[in-house]
């Protein structure tokens, strides 16, 4: 039944493609409480048990003991009024499946107090969700804030380490020295302000920084018990030679939120990927086939696991006279044609299907082999090439992307 006030942030999701999350039942109430040291002392007291909890393996036990600690929550961390802090929760149960479901969302009406943070970078630009916000890296928290620079959206929404899945960043190696960071979120996401919810978050940034880069600029907080060393803050902003001070900038917002999300534990994805520039919906863009996921950046972002596509197809491979092929896919029930990707990059692309699937479909394919063997015979170099590329996709590994 639905539990009214529960201050969770626990959410249960189970479907055949979709990793277990379960988001610590406790949490949302500690980091919405203001009351001083009482408060540090009740993060220190939960962090543990709730981590043991979210690791373990066992999915019905893991069920009961996140299960039992909604009326803990309820009975110890009620919200008030004067918290900073909102949130809603919704409970549903069903005893067949033995399923759980809690959907909570945070939000923050008003920005974070110095004692609430270790660092925070403000104006940064986001491609998804669309605008600038100020970005918080949460005391006593794996866990990221979002606060809108909007004045009159007052929106903001908090990552937290346990929906994110993954993080990679993609240079495009156009003229434009373009690049992303994206972070693959497991569930969803919502904002008022965004139509649909969202499934990753992604920063860009060019060779040529912007006049907003330049200024960007880490301010550390108030420190004290639970907070980060100075030591512990430096060496979260160390990437290569580039050492970030309170006064200092790296290199760009790409490098500089890279380093936010790998603060929180967040595993980075460093092994090989296929890239493409296609054509979605008119509109120019990027296709990185990476070893579980698809990603199209930019607009309409799309970000998803290959086990979530109800269909990958290529077409066109076969037209004469052509140039380009096609790869298509489609998810949730909605096709999407990523078109115009030149011929180069086929064996490439037909080396990724054939490993994310248990057969790569093409157009028109009647078992015939004529024509990829002949492709293969002529294209010796690309096939090397491609190795080279898919190396590490193809490794074993326990990275869980």
């Amino acid at each position: 039944g639905k539990e009214e006030g529960v201050p969770s942030v626990y959410i249960h999701h189970i479907s055949n493609h979709h990793y277990i999350i379960i988001m610590e039942a406790l949490e949302a109430a500690v980091l919405s409480r203001k009351g001083g040291g009482d408060e540090d002392k009740t993060r220190k007291l939960w962090r543990e048990p709730l981590k043991q909890i979210a690791d373990l393996e066992n999915r019905e036990k893991r069920d009961a003991l996140a299960t039992s600690l909604v009326p803990l929550a309820k009975f110890f961390f009620s919200l008030s009024e004067e918290n900073n802090a909102t949130t809603t929760a919704t409970t549903t149960t069903t005893t067949a499946a033995a399923t759980t479901t809690i959907q909570t969302t945070t939000t923050f009406d008003e920005p974070p107090k110095a004692n609430e943070y270790d660092f925070v970078t403000r104006d940064v630009s986001l491609s998804t969700p669309r605008g600038k916000f100020d970005v918080y890296k949460m005391r006593n928290s794996s866990s990221i804030l979002l606060y809108s620079c909007n004045p009159k959206k007052k929106e903001s929404l908090l990552l937290r380490k346990e929906n994110m899945a993954t993080f990679a960043v993609l240079p495009t190696e156009d003229s434009n020295g373009t690049q992303y960071l994206v972070v693959s979120l497991k569930e969803e996401v919502t904002l008022p302000s965004v139509k649909n919810g969202i499934k990753a978050i992604v920063w860009q940034s060019r060779a040529q920084l912007s006049a907003a880069e330049k200024k960007l600029k880490v301010t550390v907080g108030e420190g004290g018990e639970g907070a980060m060393s100075e030591k512990e803050v430096k060496d979260a902003f160390t990437v290569g030679e580039h050492d970030l001070s309170e006064e200092d900038t790296l290199k760009n917002s790409v490098g500089l939120m890279r380093c936010y999300v790998k603060s929180c534990g967040v595993k980075e994805y460093t092994k090989g990927f296929v890239k493409v520039k296609c054509v979605l919906k008119f509109n120019d863009g990027y296709l990185f086939l990476l070893r579980k996921r698809l990603i199209f950046l930019e607009r309409p972002a799309i970000v998803t696991l290959v086990e979530d596509l109800d269909e990958l197809r290529i077409m066109r491979a076969e037209a004469g006279g052509s140039s380009n092929f096609d790869l298509a896919c489609k998810l949730d029930g909605v096709e999407y044609e990523f078109l115009n990707i030149s011929k180069e990059y086929l064996l490439p692309v037909r080396e990724w299907l054939s490993m994310v699937c248990e057969e790569a479909p093409a157009e028109g394919d009647d078992g015939d082999d004529e024509e990829d063997g002949g492709m293969k015979k002529r294209s010796s170099k690309k096939e090397d090439t491609t190795q080279d590329i898919l190396q590490d996709v193809n490794s074993d590994s326990d990275d869980d992307d």
